[in-house]
C-alpha cells in the first residue's frame, strides 16, 4: 500500500520539540502520507511546510510538477469539528480520528510568490517563478507553509492535487 499510507501505518513522531522532516515518493497505492505526532500536552505551534521537487534541482523533467499543490488535514482534540464537506476530495478518515476535530490546509492557486509562506521567512525565495527553499542542497518548491496551534497529540494527512 505504500509507506506511511494509512492511519494504521502512519509515521510516528515521538516529540514535537524537534524539527522533523520526511521525503516520500507518492504512488497510486499510497497517495496519502499519514503522520502521528505527540504534542506532550502543551500548546504547540505546529509548523507545517510541504512541497515537491523544483526544476532548479531536477531539470526540465520536474516541469510536470508545476501544477501540483498539497492538501493537508490536521486532526487533534481542541480543533474545530470537521464536517464531510471539508473532507471532499480528501482521504478517508476513520471516524475515531475525525471525531477529534481538525482543519484542512491547502496550497494557494499560485506559488509564483512566497506570500503564502508562514514559517520559512527569508529562507523562502522565488526561483524560476516558483516559491522555493533549499534543504540539504536540494531546491524544493514551497507548496504549503502554515502554522497551527495544537494542544493534544495530532494526526496529519498530506496528499497532492493537480
Amino acid at each position: 500500500n505504500g509507506q506511511f499510507a494509512s492511519p494504521a501505518t502512519a509515521l510516528h513522531v515521538p516529540d514535537l520539540n524537534y524539527l522533523w522532516g520526511i521525503n516520500r515518493v507518492v504512488t497510486c497505492q499510497g497517495p496519502v502520507l499519514w503522520i502521528n505526532a505527540n504534542a506532550g500536552g502543551d500548546v504547540r505551534e505546529l509548523l507545517i511546510t510541504a512541497g515537491s521537487l523544483h526544476r532548479h534541482s531536477s531539470g526540465s523533467n520536474a516541469d510536470r510538477f508545476a501544477k501540483l499543490r498539497v492538501e493537508a488535514l490536521v486532526l487533534s482534540k481542541g480543533l474545530p469539528p470537521l464536517n464531510q464537506s471539508v473532507l471532499k476530495g480528501g482521504p478517508d478518515v476513520p471516524n475515531r480520528i475525525l471525531a477529534e476535530g481538525g482543519i484542512r490546509l491547502g496550497s494557494p492557486g499560485s506559488v509564483a510568490t512566497c506570500k503564502h509562506s508562514a514559517t520559512l521567512g527569508q529562507l523562502a525565495v522565488v526561483r524560476n517563478g516558483v516559491c522555493s527553499f533549499r534543504d540539504f542542497g536540494i531546491t524544493m518548491s514551497v507548496l504549503l507553509d502554515a502554522k497551527v496551534h495544537v494542544q493534544q497529540d495530532v494526526v496529519l494527512a498530506f496528499w497532492l492535487r493537480g
